[in-house]
């Protein structure tokens, strides 16, 4: 109570650039909690596209594709299976970092831990953006709906739903258009 700090993103002016690095690249970070005895995802980092399709092909499980550095959740892409997804993923991330991580998708509940002086102070439940249909609405509609709700959200409202490659493939795999 006797002392203020600004919070942006749950990071003060306290953390270290140090730690902002480890903590921007992500294989650094899965290799550092690996190291620590935490459980992390198999995957691994590629330059190479005709690598990563290799990989791709020797997976019996989902993948996340993302680029290895950034925050916010840009250039990542979830539940990529095909070749075809596996080049739509490969695109975006690259258009954040050309080293792109592919690592096994984890189902569960994704939990954001704000942690101060040790202590777990705040945490926050990121539910990916989503859209209920009503049987009427096209699919366009309903995001429109759900931009204009997300607009009155300080921390939704530059995070709005797009209708982009990634988002009508995701639809094609629960067969709508």
């Amino acid at each position: 109570p006797a002392k203020k700090i600004g919070i942006t993103y749950a990071e003060t002016a306290n953390v270290s650039t140090i730690n902002r690095a480890i903590t921007d690249n992500k294989q650094l970070t899965k290799d550092i909690a690996s190291y620590h005895g935490l459980p992390t995802p198999k995957g691994d980092v590629f330059q190479d596209f005709s690598k990563a399709k290799e990989y791709l092909k020797s997976c019996n499980y989902p993948l996340v594709v993302k680029p290895l550095e950034g925050s916010l959740g840009k250039g990542i892409t979830v539940d990529v299976r095909t070749e075809k997804d596996l080049k739509i993923a490969w695109d975006y991330a690259q258009k954040i970092h050309q080293h792109v991580i592919l690592e096994e998708l984890v189902q569960g509940v994704d939990v954001r831990i704000l942690v101060i002086g040790g202590k777990a102070e705040a945490a926050q439940m990121r539910v990916p953006c989503n859209i209920v249909g009503d049987g009427e609405q096209s699919v366009e509609q309903l995001i429109i709906e759900k931009n204009k709700i997300r607009l009155k959200n300080p921390r939704l409202d530059k995070k709005l739903i797009k209708l982009d490659a990634y988002s009508h493939q995701f639809l094609e795999r629960q067969n709508h258009s």
